[in-house]
């Protein structure tokens, strides 16, 4: 019976068997209290509390009969001389009866998204992490007071709000990034603890638009190195992002120039169950005929829907299905490329938790990924090349992961975890193209070039990984491993130690360090058919070394970083050296093979943010870096090396009123120089030579974005007007390189272009 069908079956018969099973009420007498304050976080209360106050030994003393959850935490907490008071952030503290009547804002790294206080090593000992809420001030980030939705550019795309932190590089066009010196498919991207691949719309057109909508999402957490040993399959960053939780019932009907969408979030089952719902769909194609732009039909759309169910006595259930269908037609307006292509993904997940009442817990998940891709294109340069091509390739992978948590002590615990995937793919892919001219002499083009390949390869991949968590005094550490192994392509198996220390300092100062291996492989549907001899490359493996130190400051936090990578059996890479906005990037002219014997990057990064209760929230991040490929004994910048990097912005709010302003600055990425010539004599043909990889630069990057937004109160909701600029100053921010040759071939004519110019964005939303 293939592992789809058996993980279906087992996880309708346990859920049946859950459903059927006569558990008790939610927080019966006896059941520790700091158990049942967890099943009320999971309802959607935001609690903050001391291990102190809430010992391990309180027990529930009278069994609640309200069904409005603060009522019910009300009466547990009674009975032990505690109460609940409000925050203005939206949750609840919990403090001895009597205290003050006005709780002050928790502390900005004290609740964790799922609502429950937790321990300080889940906190602090991680270097390299940041957070991000959907529902209050963005804490321990470099985005203070800047929620998500609130972020210029980020608006409808939350995998865009990590250009705005420091170590990252993008080209303000595409959604995808590079992190601290890596690939810009370094990144794990999870949502709901399931794993996505290549998650963005428009995949092969730069990957403009990510998948998901910030309004499906609770939080973000994001790593740029130095993560936990339970993330595996990337070499460079985590961004892994909870779903939303359902407070009460609530629907969002929104419409802008990008997309039309509806969100609906809910309860149900006295609270114990939990719906989201989203569908999106672009509007790009009505804008681009609004605006007589004859370049294209892009289309694309996705959607999101998960239930879970809290059964009580600490058994949970998941379940989630997410997909996108993109659909594109492309040409420039030259008509010199042409371009269409078709993407259709699905996840399913199935997932069972529960949690002990020694303070264990555990989970057991089911997922199925299945992405398939049609691409196919032209291109007619006359007097430099002419080919065509065709791309199909589908995917399907099968996955059961399992993990628990065991406390040791009060100031210790051990995580381990295992998966199993089952992975198959399919491969057409051919290109055919012809060269002419001195650009295909400058590029060592042959007159005609060919590629053919026809693939179904399959296999399986497992990982194991284990963690313990130790306090001691004022140090606190994590010690992970972890062990990969992927048998499709002979890759073999590897290992990843590593290791996170922090050492706590007075007045709430911290000293953090990291050092680990971290080891990326191919997944099945990353094969390169383009090489002459399509396989699955060996593991990358990236060394992180990381320290850091955070300290509150009068006006607000600062976090410096020191960081460096070193990354052995570097993967072979394509890249378009003239002009990497093409359509059919595969056969044209300047296509060039990549392939350094090593790699790296290091760098020191400052990030300054306002307090969480700041009239004005803003940041302001700075980043000194390096990243560089190592053929033999030369180097080379990588082509997304950026020496200085600026990310600044603010935000204020007044009244219905709130803005956002943030500017984006870094040094001119590396470029590759090509000199041309005309011919000597009347009839000479041109020349072309290139230069020395990557040792000219572009000038710098600058980009000024600007949101706002009006709320107005309605007797059923609200309405949001929003409106963003992006580019602001219209600043043509160099990236690229086009070419022509003349009539009579004598000449070429090299023209340079730049990324996203001035992009405004308008949009209403009405919750309800």
């Amino acid at each position: 019976m293939p592992l789809r069908r058996r993980c279906g079956l087992f996880a309708l018969a346990l859920l049946v068997c859950l459903a059927g099973s006569p558990f008790a009420a939610a927080q019966p007498v006896g059941t520790p209290l700091d158990q049942a304050l967890e099943a009320l976080a999971r309802e959607g209360l935001t609690l903050l509390y001391s291990s102190q106050l809430v010992t391990p030994e309180m027990r529930v003393l009278t069994e609640p009969v309200a069904t409005d959850p603060v009522e019910r935490l009300r009466e547990l907490l009674a009975p032990h001389g505690l109460a609940a008071l409000p925050t203005s952030a939206g949750g609840y503290v919990i403090v001895r009866a009597g205290a003050p009547t006005e709780a002050s804002p928790p502390p900005a790294a004290a609740i964790e998204p799922n609502g429950t206080a937790s321990g300080i090593e889940e906190i602090v000992v991680h270097a390299s992490r940041y957070q991000f809420l959907r529902d209050g001030p963005a804490r321990g980030t470099d985005l203070p007071r800047g929620l998500i939705e609130k972020v210029p550019g980020v608006a409808e795309d939350t995998a865009r709000v990590l250009h705005r932190l420091p170590g990252t590089a993008s080209n303000g066009l595409s959604a995808r990034t590079h992190v601290r010196g890596g690939y810009d498919d370094e990144l794990l991207v999870q949502f709901d603890g399931v794993r996505l691949y290549n998650p963005y719309h428009l995949k092969d057109f730069q990957a403009i638009f990510g998948l998901l909508d910030p309004e499906v999402i609770e939080s973000a957490e994001y790593f740029s190195g130095g993560f936990p040993a339970s993330y595996g399959g990337r070499g460079g960053g985590v961004l892994d992002i909870a779903p939303r939780i359902a407070r009460e019932t609530e629907t969002l009907l929104g419409i802008s120039t990008l997309n039309s969408r509806l969100v609906s979030t809910g309860r149900a089952f006295d609270g114990r169950g939990q719906w989201l719902a989203s569908y999106r769909r672009s509007n790009l194609n009505a804008v681009l005929r609004a605006l007589e732009r004859d370049i294209g039909e892009p289309e694309f759309e996705d959607f999101v829907l998960r239930y879970a169910h809290d059964f009580g006595s600490g058994t949970s259930a998941t379940f989630g299905v997410f997909g996108l269908d993109d659909r594109l037609k492309l040409n420039t307006e030259d008509r010199r490329e042409s371009a269409s292509a078709s993407y259709r993904d699905r996840y399913v997940w199935v997932r069972v938790a529960h949690d002990f009442e020694n303070g264990t817990s555990g989970s057991l998940t089911f997922s199925d990924a299945s992405l398939s891709a049609r691409r196919f294109g032209t291109v007619q340069r006359a007097g430099v090349s002419d080919g065509e091509l065709s791309d199909r390739r589908s995917t399907d992978i099968d996955t059961i992961a399992a993990s628990i948590e065991v406390p040791v002590t009060a100031r210790s615990r051990i995580s381990i975890g295992a998966e199993s995937s089952d992975a198959s793919a399919s491969y057409e892919y051919e290109s055919r193209a012809a060269y002419t001219g001195p650009l295909a002499d400058a590029f060592d083009r042959a007159p005609f070039e060919q590629r053919r390949f026809e693939g179904r390869p399959d296999g399986r991949t497992y990982a194991v990984h284990g963690a313990a968590r130790i306090e001691f005094g004022d140090w606190a550490t994590e010690l992970g491993l972890r062990w990969d192994r992927v048998d499709y392509g002979d890759l073999g198996s590897e290992w990843s130690p590593r290791i996170g220390i922090r050492r706590q300092l007075p007045g709430d100062s911290a000293l953090k360090f990291a050092i680990g291996r971290y080891v990326q492989t191919q997944w099945i549907g990353e094969l390169d058919p383009e090489l002459e001899a399509p396989a699955f490359a060996p593991a990358e493996s990236a060394w992180h070394a990381i320290a850091g130190y955070e300290r509150p400051i009068p006006i607000g936090a600062l976090r410096l970083e020191a960081f460096g990578k070193r990354i052995d059996d570097v993967r072979a890479r394509y890249e378009n050296v003239l002009d990497p906005l093409v359509l059919v990037p595969d056969i044209e002219v300047d296509r060039v093979l990549v392939a350094p014997d090593r790699s790296s990057a290091w760098g020191v990064e400052l990030a300054l943010t306002s307090a969480p209760a700041a009239a004005i929230g803003w940041w302001f991040n700075y980043t000194w870096s390096q990243a560089r490929d190592e053929f033999g004994e030369r180097e080379a910048p990588r082509s997304w090396d950026q020496r200085h990097a600026i990310s600044t912005g603010m935000n204020f709010a007044h009244g219905r009123w709130d803005f956002t302003v943030a500017a984006n600055w870094h040094a001119g990425w590396p470029v590759t120089p090509l000199v041309t010539a005309a011919g000597t004599e009347p009839g000479d043909p041109a020349t072309a030579t290139l230069g020395a990889r990557n040792s000219d630069r572009f000038a710098d990057y600058f980009s000024l974005d600007l949101r706002a937004s009006y709320t107005l109160p309605l007797r059923i909701g609200e309405l949001e007007f929003h409106a963003e600029v992006m580019n602001l100053t219209n600043r043509e921010n160099l990236c690229c390189r086009e070419f022509e040759l003349a009539g009579d071939g004598s000449s070429y004519r090299i023209d340079e272009k730049g990324w996203l110019g001035i992009a405004p964005i308008l949009g209403l939303d009405w919750r309800f």
